[in-house]
């Protein structure tokens, strides 16, 4: 199974990288307005993006896909969320 996986630009997080899991182990990263080609050797992958405390929601793929990756709620959205809801920090969905 092929995955793309892209990051949005944006102010939010410009000097970090986030890693990539799939299936609960880290598996790459991604910096800053680029993009990540995985290949995966199982028939369903969980994956999500994370940095220090912060990370995404948890996506399930089970075919080709394309995500992307970017800050939940913009510059001042992300702060709030790193500070009180670190889980919720990135938003990862399918393109």
């Amino acid at each position: 199974m092929e995955i793309t996986l892209s990051r949005v630009e944006e102010l939010t997080g410009k000097a970090v990288s986030l890693d990539i899991y799939i299936n609960g182990k880290v598996c790459g990263k991604v910096g800053p307005n680029s993009e990540m080609e995985l290949s995966i050797d199982a028939e369903k992958a969980e994956i999500f993006v994370k940095t220090n405390w912060c990370e995404s929601n948890r996506v399930m793929v089970s075919s080709d896909s394309r995500l992307k990756a970017y800050a939940n709620g913009g510059l001042l959205g992300a702060t709030f969320n790193s500070l009180f809801r670190p889980k919720s920090t990135y938003v990862l969905e399918k393109e």
